[in-house]
């Protein structure tokens, strides 16, 4: 599965290209790891560069690990996620 962070390919509305805010809200009380796989720099011009690259998810009895092939950045560090997207506070949902 690819997720494209920032893609108007479904949707021309900012606010509604995934992860949509009301998912950051949504999934911010559960864990702060979103990873995607790729970020949309100009979708005009096809233009996509990769950000987590391929994740692989591995879970055992002992617990979980992710690996990326590209780097392990979670979305909320990311310059595309400070531009765009706003990290809900503590305790509100």
């Amino acid at each position: 599965m690819c997720c494209c962070a920032g893609s108007p390919e479904y949707t021309k509305t900012a606010e509604n290209q995934f992860p949509t805010q009301v998912f950051i809200n949504n999934v911010a009380k559960y864990t702060k790891e979103i990873y995607v796989t790729s970020l949309c720099i100009d979708y005009s011009k096809d233009e996509f560069t990769s950000f987590n690259g391929n994740i692989v998810y591995l879970c055992n009895d002992s617990g979980y690990n992710v690996k990326c092939s590209n780097n392990n950045t979670i979305l909320k560090e990311s310059e595309w996620f400070k531009k765009n997207r706003t990290w809900p506070e503590e305790g509100v949902a």
